[in-house]
């Protein structure tokens, strides 16, 4: 197993599969997952101090983002039963706050 998984609390049961994805990221596959694998990772994973950086559903899908030393996306794709961890060392935030920008000019308006 890639050592960039040290840092991360991992499932009780094995991966199935182990993917190079580029870039230094790294992917864990866990074949005949249930929603609630993916959840008690959540949990794992805040208990280790990583912070929740973006959740989505989409019906009955899920994609989590946590972030501390490195960026991990967890994915349960319920179709496949498939549940993805992906190890990424090399992510940068984007900008979450609103960026204030001062007009130098006014705005005028042609007909």
């Amino acid at each position: 197993m890639d050592k960039i998984f040290n840092s991360i609390p991992l499932p009780e049961r094995n991966a199935q599969s182990e993917y190079y994805c580029g870039g230094g990221c790294s992917m864990l596959l866990f074949e005949n997952a249930e929603k609630s694998e993916i959840i008690e990772e959540c949990e794992k994973l805040e208990n280790a101090g990583f912070e929740l950086y973006q959740k989505n559903e989409i019906h009955s899908n899920l994609f989590v983002t946590f972030r501390k030393d490195i960026t991990v996306h967890l994915s349960f794709f319920s179709a496949l039963k498939q549940f993805r961890i992906i190890a990424d060392p090399c992510t940068s935030e984007y900008q979450r706050e609103e960026i204030q920008v001062k007009h130098t000019s006014p705005t005028v308006l042609w007909q």
